[in-house]
């Protein structure tokens, strides 16, 4: 993983080969991050894959919020598509 803005990769997590899951807990809330992940086998180490999309920290139990001011009464008919879209509070 590495701070965004920062130039230098830091191992932060191992996930064994029958768990496809690592838990990085050695981050700052409200800050981002990439990561990055090398496969490890008997022929040795990977490269490393692209960086990950940059992900925001927050607490784990963060309410939901919604932002009213944009909201509005909106009417479709059956059979029309409606697309919403959920995005993340500002911190």
């Amino acid at each position: 993983m590495k701070e965004k803005g920062t130039r230098n990769w830091i191992d932060v997590a191992t996930a064994p080969g029958s768990s496809p899951k690592a838990k990085v807990t050695a981050v700052d809330e409200g800050k981002e991050y990439e990561f990055r992940v090398i496969a490890v086998n008997k022929a040795g180490n990977s490269e490393p894959s692209d960086p990950s999309r940059t992900v925001m920290t927050k607490p784990r139990h963060l309410a939901p919020y919604i932002d009213r001011k944009n909201l509005a009464k909106k009417v479709i008919r059956v059979g029309e598509m409606l697309s919403i879209e959920a995005g993340n509070q500002a911190m």
